[in-house]
């Protein structure tokens, strides 16, 4: 029962565990901030999607015992999330879905480069949280959000998923003990909080969202300095989710009282 239970959690959950984090965080700040029922349905698409990642690695991969089942759950998901997708769109106008069509382009290309082995390239772990990135854009629009806002939005979300790889690879490395390379990591941190922070003053995104990208920048220059303290690559994983999550309620909490 053991062996089963493995065999069908490797075919039907990604391995990837900070994958989950870029995933939901957008889902929930456009769930939270502008829940609709046609945005409820987007997200649970969207879901699903990304739960199909893994059957699509296992059927181009090596191991081909696992084929079998990973077509069988690849064809579950894609069905489930394309009923819900119809459903979405049905309920929502073309310039609402617009972000959601960019994002389903840029999730191709994902795929593809990632079934050619390139997912472990900086732009390439961009694209995948920015593709969900604009599909919390068109949960909001959904919502009767102004453009504006909507990209405020979208931007916010950005200040977390660029800074962020960046910032991991490079505690990595110092952890690690090899070669420093903070320059990337520190010029989007700090790029990232001088834009929010510009978009704040203009109200185009509350103040608290600026309070919690003050977090993640201070993180960054804290955990790239010799102020840092060791930590192992599960216990960088497990900050970045919590950072998250400020990013997440903070966020929320900013736009709910319009501060």
């Amino acid at each position: 029962m053991i062996l089963n239970f493995n065999h069908y959690k490797s075919v039907a959950l990604p391995r990837e565990h900070g994958a989950y984090g870029f995933t939901i965080e957008p889902l929930m700040l456009g769930l939270l901030t502008a829940y609709t029922s046609a945005g409820l349905l987007l997200a649970l698409g969207t879901m699903l999607a990304f739960f199909a990642h893994q059957p699509v690695k296992i059927l181009f991969g090596q191991n081909k015992d696992l084929r079998k089942t990973a077509g069988l759950f690849l064809v579950l998901y894609l069905t489930a999330a394309l009923y819900f997708f119809v459903l979405f769109l049905k309920q929502t106008s073309f310039h609402s879905a617009a972000p959601f069509y960019s994002a389903l382009i840029l999730m191709a290309f994902y795929l593809i480069l990632d079934l050619l082995h390139y997912s472990r390239r900086i732009f390439v772990e961009i694209m995948a949280p920015a593709a969900i990135g604009l599909i919390a854009v068109s949960i909001v629009l959904a919502a009767g959000w102004s453009d504006n806002k909507a990209l405020g939005l979208g931007l916010l979300l950005a200040a977390r998923f660029v800074p962020t790889p960046f910032y991991v690879r490079a505690r990595l490395r110092l952890e690690k003990k090899q070669e420093p390379e903070n320059g990337a990591a520190l010029f989007s941190s700090g790029f990232s909080l001088v834009l929010i922070f510009l978009l704040s003053l203009m109200g185009i995104t509350p103040w608290l969202g600026l309070t919690a990208v003050g977090v993640l920048t201070l993180r960054t220059f804290l955990g790239l300095s010799s102020l840092r303290k060791k930590s192992t690559v599960r216990a960088v994983g497990m900050r970045e989710f919590f950072y998250g999550q400020v990013l997440v309620w903070f966020s929320a909490a900013g736009y709910w009282l319009g501060i």
